[in-house]
């Protein structure tokens, strides 16, 4: 089940959605089921979207026509067991672009954690960034940043 992340408001009662607080982008989140999930912090892999998907409503990154991404396979129930129950998917929008320094940005405000039990612990040494088209540059863009275990554009 992917969660939504949208920024600068709380939890939804009774929803799979959640919500933390940043400036910089509104995201789908999915967390690994707790069973699945251990104790130490948890790799993660940061999807960036191509220009099709931006704007201002985070639902289309999983609408019809975005489709074999990572924020797709999770929502439909397809998504390869190693990535359901063992990462951390973190799909932001962005309605300009990817800059590097947003995505490390971002990256770092992820990786903070004071988010309440909102996310588990990251492992800041498995963070994961991959991009499709405008996304893959994104991916590159950051990747000079050394934050990355690996960037797959």
């Amino acid at each position: 089940v992917i969660n939504l992340l949208t920024f600068g408001a709380t939890l939804i009662a009774g929803a799979t959605m959640q919500q933390l607080d940043s400036a910089t982008f509104n995201a789908l989140v999915h967390v690994p089921p707790r069973e699945s999930a251990a104790a130490q912090p948890l790799p993660l892999l940061l999807y960036l979207h191509g220009a099709g998907e931006s704007g201002q409503n985070v639902r289309d990154l999983i609408s019809e026509g975005a489709t074999g991404t990572p924020p797709v396979e999770l929502e439909h129930g397809t998504a390869l067991p190693a990535l359901r129950d063992g990462f951390v998917v973190v799909a932001p929008q962005t309605d300009h672009g990817w800059s590097g320094d947003e995505v490390v940005q971002y990256l770092d405000f992820l990786l903070k954690t004071d988010h309440g039990s909102k996310l588990p612990p990251l492992d800041p040494q498995r963070c994961y960034v991959t991009g499709h088209s405008m996304g893959g540059a994104g991916a590159l863009a950051a990747a000079v940043s050394h934050r990355f275990a690996a960037v797959v554009p």
